[in-house]
């Protein structure tokens, strides 16, 4: 398990052999978990970890940003 506070600390801490599956927020201090999302899915080393985007962001065209992007779960919270 591991926790990062904002996505420049996640893409720095990221190495696929050691992740079962993603959990991120949409809304980071730096960035959005879309970005985290996108960089996630353009390696072939990590193209496969499922990745869960969990968040407030409850309008259709963030769903579907999310989707097309290669996201596995879109949870709105609070759930």
């Amino acid at each position: 398990f591991t926790e990062c506070p904002d996505l420049a600390t996640a893409l720095q801490r990221f190495d696929p052999k050691n992740y079962d599956v993603i959990f991120s927020d949409w809304n980071l201090p730096d960035g959005t978990g879309m970005d985290f999302l996108r960089r996630v899915r353009s390696s072939k080393a990590s193209d496969h970890i499922p990745f869960l985007l969990v968040t407030t962001e409850d309008g259709v065209g963030f769903m579907l940003d999310a989707v097309r992007s290669g996201a596995d779960q879109y949870i709105v919270k609070p759930w």
